[in-house]
């Protein structure tokens, strides 16, 4: 791709890296953001969102998406423990929009609020040795 990237300024990466901090953007939106900005390097960090289609997000509202979510799938994680982070994670990211949230932030949260849900299973096994 030929594009003229010396438009990007420090302060567009500064941006970017506080963005990226605050949990404002994903780094799965880095790339369209800069791709965007090398079109139009005066537009603000939330123009550019807006122009790559990444919408803003409060994450105030995160916890409440998620445990809706839980909620609706009690059943699974029953069954399958842990193992339903990966379905959960998929209607979370369906719900709230990729490159909206860091899928890490995503995750951590998801384990926060699924772990009361969990049941812990006792292991009958004895140790090795028999001890």
């Amino acid at each position: 791709e030929n594009r003229d990237i010396e438009l990007l300024k420090e302060h567009h990466f500064s941006t970017l890296l506080k963005g990226l901090k605050k949990g404002t953007i994903a780094k799965e939106a880095l790339e369209s953001i800069l791709r965007i900005w090398i079109d139009s390097p005066r537009l603000t960090l939330e123009k550019a969102k807006e122009k790559a289609g990444i919408s803003s997000f409060d994450l105030n509202d995160l916890d409440k998406i998620i445990q809706e979510i839980i909620d609706k799938n009690i059943e699974l994680i029953k069954a399958r423990g842990r193992g339903a982070t990966g379905p959960l994670m998929g209607d979370i990211m369906k719900k709230v929009g990729r490159g909206v949230v860091d899928g890490k932030i995503l995750s951590s949260k998801l384990q926060k609020l699924m772990s009361p849900y969990l049941t812990t299973k006792k292991s009958t096994k004895k140790k090795k040795g028999g001890k």
